[in-house]
């Protein structure tokens, strides 16, 4: 009802539904799945595994699988980059392969942004874990071939109290 209310009275403004600002999701740290997130990825992978209870003595679809990620542990996780250079162009910069000091792929950037509001280049990657910690600089190489550095910093960039 509200919905149809709100839209209603936007009409002769010509209001449509719209997707959250990129540049605002990214600076939260907010997942979007198909970007950040995909089917191969568990909330362990996600930095998630918080919200996660196993312990429980209840059972729910994935529970096993999940136990057993638990228990393993991850070789890849979401972590936040600083990268280095002037703006970014355009957001959203999925194609950049993160690599070594050797060249080797570490892992992908899953979304890039320039933020204006923290005036640098930001982006959530998934990335082999020996390299989330946090100062580690990593390698980028875009899809010109050009090589950018990048810093590994804590997520969300921007927190709910900066706003």
């Amino acid at each position: 009802l509200l919905w149809e209310r709100i839209m209603q009275a936007g009409e002769a403004f010509g209001i449509r539904p719209a997707s959250p600002s990129a540049i605002r999701r990214i600076e939260a740290g907010l997942l979007s799945y198909g970007a950040d997130a995909n089917e191969r990825d568990t909330p362990f992978h996600l930095n998630l595994g918080r919200l996660v209870n196993l312990q429980g003595d209840f059972d729910f679809i994935g529970k096993s699988a999940l136990q057993k990620v638990a228990a393993r542990g991850v070789d890849r996780c979401l972590a936040g980059l600083v990268i280095d250079g002037p703006p970014l162009a355009a957001p959203l910069v999925r194609w950049w392969n993160a690599l070594d000091d050797n060249g080797a792929r570490i892992g992908k950037i899953r979304s890039a942004v320039y933020s204006p509001l923290l005036q640098k280049n930001i982006a959530m990657a998934m990335l082999a874990l020996p390299y989330t910690k946090i100062a580690a600089v990593i390698n980028l190489q875009t899809e010109y071939g050009e090589t950018r550095r990048a810093t590994v910093v804590p997520l969300p960039f921007v927190s709910h109290k900066t706003r």
